[in-house]
């Protein structure tokens, strides 16, 4: 999963935002790469993300680099994988696009605190999109002042 913004509202039944293995081993290779992404949370409790580690085994590869979490959640990272370069804001620390907090604001002092996510078994991890409000995309072009989540 790479440069999404993915939210959940306030009256949510599933308290995961992603959920990796709840159906178990789908597959002979498990890996989750999560990186450049925007997870928002609305309700007053839930998950950024859970991985279900009891039932497609310990030692799945995960890795989460350069995500950024808005709002209330817990993030469990698994026991092992690559966990660099994601932070926790406040709501009202984004711009905010028909009522999501999405965008940075330009003084963040978050830009510039993460590095390029690199490669994952040859897939480049660095988005070259962004969602384009209200709908559609453009192409990136990640400044030297790089930042967590979906958008530069």
């Amino acid at each position: 999963m790479i440069g999404n913004a993915i939210g959940q509202s306030t009256g949510t039944d599933n308290p995961s935002i992603v959920a990796y293995g709840a159906e178990g081993s789908r597959w002979p290779d498990n890996a989750l790469y999560l990186a450049h992404n925007t997870l928002i949370n609305d309700n007053h409790t839930g998950k950024f993300l859970n991985v279900f580690s009891e039932k497609i085994g310990a030692d799945v590869e995960v890795w989460l680099l350069n995500n950024l979490m808005v709002g209330i959640g817990d993030l469990n990272k698994p026991a092992q994988g690559r966990f660099d370069g994601n932070r926790l804001v406040a709501r009202g620390d984004l711009i905010e696009f028909g009522g999501v907090p999405l965008r940075l604001t330009n003084m963040s002092p978050l830009r510039g605190a993460v590095r390029p996510p690199g490669q994952a078994r040859g897939v480049e991890l660095m988005p070259n999109a962004e969602f384009s409000f209200p709908v559609g995309s453009r192409p990136m072009r990640p400044g030297s002042m790089l930042a967590p989540g979906a958008f530069q």
